[in-house]
């Protein structure tokens, strides 16, 4: 599969464009994602203890990439780490042969993009989704605000390009029936579905189901610590520094946190 990127710059309603990556296969994403091999990314070896965290973009990925390291830690005492460290399309498969186990991946390709060892080995996967209408409008913030897309639209006229799927993640309803079609044929295959809403609404349930997927049994005492470290305040106080660091407003990647 040809897998080399070029940069295209697409027409919102009003002509105002958006600037990003685009794959022979019509994806389209970040700029800085100019890189991803799919032909690598299939074939990359996944060990036994692995957890892939996938989602559209837009829909809690960093939130729940950083529960997911302090479930699997056992503390919220964390050396600061972005989500970007461990994200299928940001590296190549010899940068996270590098990561210590247990590896938490991220992503927004789709299901029969991943690693072939997926459904080979039955690795886990947590997936997590939000109401549409919010990941529309955090997108569109992220694309006006960001570096890399420059985008200077009204949020009416990108709308249209969302609901087209001319994004990053491509249509949204499109990834999440691809979603429930995985689901529905692959019984064996270990998934954790939650949805952002639930995760906001009921934090330490939602936690307890999580962790117990991850073959965790802690305390509900430390799932609640985990949600508090988690909020949107503490996540933007301790990890916005890793973008400041880059000259990128730390609201980028945490803006609101809400519903």
């Amino acid at each position: 599969m040809e897998t080399k990127s070029q940069m295209v710059k697409i027409p919102d309603a009003a002509g105002d464009t958006v600037t990003f990556a685009q794959y022979p296969n019509g994806h389209v994403m970040c700029p800085d994602f100019d890189h991803l091999d799919y032909d690598e990314l299939r074939a990359l070896h996944l060990r036994d203890d692995d957890i892939i965290l996938c989602s559209y973009p837009r829909s809690g990925c960093h939130w729940l990439w950083e529960q997911i390291r302090m479930i699997h830690a056992g503390s919220t005492d964390l050396p600061v780490e972005e989500k970007q460290s461990g994200m299928f399309e940001k590296w190549s498969p010899a940068q996270y042969e590098k990561l210590p186990s247990p590896r938490t991946f991220n992503t927004h390709v789709a299901f029969h993009e991943l690693p072939a060892e997926v459904t080979q080995k039955k690795t886990k996967l947590v997936m997590i989704y939000r109401h549409p209408k919010d990941s529309a409008v955090s997108l569109y913030h992220m694309f006006k605000n960001g570096i890399w897309w420059d985008y200077h639209g009204q949020l009416c006229n990108f709308l249209p390009l969302f609901l087209e799927g001319k994004v990053d993640g491509g249509g949204v309803a499109d990834y999440l029936n691809d979603w429930a079609r995985v689901i529905a044929d692959n019984p064996d295959q270990p998934i954790h579905v939650l949805s952002y809403e639930s995760l906001m609404k009921n934090p330490v349930e939602e936690l307890t189901r999580l962790s117990r997927f991850l073959g965790k049994n802690h305390e509900v005492t430390f799932l609640q610590s985990v949600a508090d470290a988690c909020t949107i305040d503490r996540m933007r106080k301790r990890k916005g520094k890793v973008w400041e660091e880059h000259g990128i407003d730390k609201k980028l990647m945490y803006r609101e946190g809400q519903m």
